[in-house]
């Protein structure tokens, strides 16, 4: 017992001491909020045709991969597919040819993309944004490290445009991607470790003997105006007499971004009660806000609010009834009637910022069924 304690001493120090190197002298990139993907030209896809690279050491510097020959990816996948589809090694899950991708776990992996700059109005902000990357990453941008994020499941959301060319000119940016058990090759994910990754995408029960990395979700460029809307949230409240009660809320930010703020942080207020802000300076600017149902081609409802806005972030939420609504039901119940619903803010009467979402009108509550009568269903 005594010997296996020193072992997993060494273990964790060793892997501490590798994580302690990863985050020296690096802005974190580790952000609790997510950036809504926009509309139009605010949005623009950024997960196709990029390029990867992958060494056994890793760099000190972008310049050391002048020359490299890069294999393409074309989509969002795995490390392990992005080789397999590039015709380097055979099928991972034939045979028992996963064995011959364990050694990509402990090598360091570069992707390479360029893209130019956007145009942007006045007050605007570009944002590149990561959906999921596994599992920790740095980040350059024209050769100048941004910062580091660890973590799969989304992120990370970088304000790109400070590091940016002249609009229209090009630019480069690559990111390093480590796998989860990087130096550290027997780790389990169901032992103790400081790393929230799936059993099942790694060296662990049912599932093959490596473990999954690399950019396996999308990468957008978002466009966010000094006012904008994030985090709109519609629900049901309940359904009577052909009428449906809906509440919206959502965050609205002046002259910031989610970036700006941490958990428990900054101004939660709320849109309609403006008695409790005194302490806050409301904007000068006329604001609304315009929720845009659509059923197919046409507009169903359109339904206009002028929240109280403040600078910086505040909350808006408010209940509201739609007549006749379509209703959305399980499969074999009914239709599944859904909305296309647009949350579209405007300032001084101009179209400033959308987020799109689709949305089914809908309560469900659970009702106690008969049944047998156990001391436990009395209970």
């Amino acid at each position: 017992m005594k010997r296996f304690l020193i072992f997993i001493t060494i273990l964790l120090t060793a892997y501490t001491s590798y994580a302690e190197k990863f985050n020296q002298d690096v802005t974190r990139l580790e952000t609790p909020f997510y950036i809504f993907p926009r509309t139009g030209s605010q949005h623009i896809d950024m997960s196709p045709d990029w390029q990867l690279y992958s060494l056994d050491e890793r760099i000190e510097s972008v310049s050391e991969l002048q020359g490299k020959e890069f294999i393409d990816v074309a989509s969002p996948t795995s490390i392990q597919m992005a080789y397999y589809k590039a015709g380097k090694l055979p099928h991972p899950y034939e045979h028992m040819n996963s064995e011959l991708y364990k050694y990509l776990g402990q090598q360091a992996h570069y992707y390479r993309k360029t893209f130019r700059t956007p145009a942007t109005r006045e007050g605007d902000n570009v944002y590149f944004c990561f959906d999921g990357i596994d599992y920790d990453a740095k980040v350059w941008v024209n050769g100048e490290c941004i910062g580091a994020h660890s973590g799969m499941f989304g992120g990370p959301s970088i304000k790109i445009q400070p590091f940016l060319k002249g609009e229209g000119m090009e630019n480069e940016l690559i990111v390093e991607v480590l796998s989860a058990n990087y130096k550290n090759p027997n780790i389990s994910t169901r032992g103790a470790i400081d790393k929230i990754h799936s059993w099942f995408f790694s060296n662990d029960f049912a599932s093959p003997t490596f473990y999954h990395l690399g950019m396996w979700n999308g990468s957008r460029l978002e466009i966010l105006p000094k006012y904008h809307i994030e985090r709109p949230y519609l629900v049901t409240e309940k359904i009577s007499d052909g009428k449906a009660t809906l509440q919206f809320s959502a965050e609205l930010f002046s002259g910031t971004s989610s970036n700006d703020y941490s958990l428990g942080e900054g101004n939660i207020v709320h849109s309609t009660n403006p008695l409790n802000l005194i302490q806050d300076k409301p904007v000068k600017d006329d604001i609304t806000v315009r929720l845009i149902f659509r059923d197919g081609e046409n507009i169903a409802y359109e339904k206009v609010f002028k929240p109280y806005v403040i600078e910086g972030r505040c909350w808006m939420e408010e209940s509201f009834d739609l007549d006749h609504p379509k209703l959305w039901y399980p499969n074999g119940m009914g239709d599944q009637s859904v909305y296309h619903v647009s949350a579209v803010l405007d300032v001084n009467g101009k179209k400033t910022d959308r987020i799109d979402f689709d949305f089914g009108i809908r309560t469900i509550e659970q009702v106690r069924s008969a049944g047998v009568r156990t001391e436990p269903r009395w209970k």
